[in-house]
């Protein structure tokens, strides 16, 4: 049996309680029930998901052991591309884990991650080493009317037929069941414009400890 190190056990542990993971399994009955998914299907967004959240949670704790995370030098040894390291940082945005400031000096109080960016470079630094876990609650649809694409998928998917389409979606709160297919299904969801850009734009990210 491979050993498997501490860090690596963390993240997995960290990864497995996301309360993304969590609201589609105990939304799982209802899914299933509508006839939108199959049992495969479904198994296979919540792999996806469970990759992401491992991934994001991998990144975490590299910062926490080390103080800071240079890329690509830190990630030599990691399955982890430089390239999903700016997708974490669109999820770990999503999460309001990481907040983006302008200039280095701008720092939050808050104990969180932040991210400032100057002269084409990214630099987080840890505010606090404990208190970055998401807090487990359902997950709210927000829709922003920029970003859509209008493709649709968020109405095909849903269990309890919450989304209506005209140009872009409008969730029906009073039906909707926060299990989070909605947001698993947006093609934006995974795959942030401004982290796209960012990759493209910026050779280096600096992570360094407050």
């Amino acid at each position: 049996m491979e050993k498997v190190d501490k860090e690596t056990f963390n993240a997995v542990c960290e990864a497995a309680t996301s309360f993304k993971i969590k609201n589609l399994l105990e939304n799982q009955k209802v899914i299933l029930n509508s006839g939108r998914i199959s049992p495969l299907e479904l198994d296979s967004i919540i792999d996806k998901i469970y990759d992401i959240e491992l991934k994001k949670q991998r990144i975490l704790l590299l910062i926490k052991k080390n103080g800071y995370l240079s890329v690509p030098e830190n990630i030599e040894n990691t399955e982890i591309t430089e390239f999903e390291v700016y997708k974490a940082l669109g999820e770990l945005m999503g999460d309001n884990l990481i907040e983006i400031k302008k200039g280095t000096s701008e720092l939050s109080f808050k104990p969180k991650i932040i991210m400032s960016e100057e002269n084409g470079n990214i630099f987080l630094k840890l505010s606090s080493v404990t208190t970055y876990k998401v807090p487990l609650e359902p997950i709210i649809p927000i829709v922003e009317k920029e970003l859509c694409c209008g493709c649709g998928a968020c109405f095909s998917i849903c269990p309890v037929k919450a989304i209506t389409m005209e140009e872009t979606p409008t969730v029906d709160e009073n039906k909707c069941i926060h299990c989070g297919l909605c947001w698993a299904s947006c093609p934006r969801t995974f795959l942030h414009i401004n982290v796209l850009k960012g990759y493209m734009t910026v050779k280096k990210v600096n992570f360094t400890k407050e």
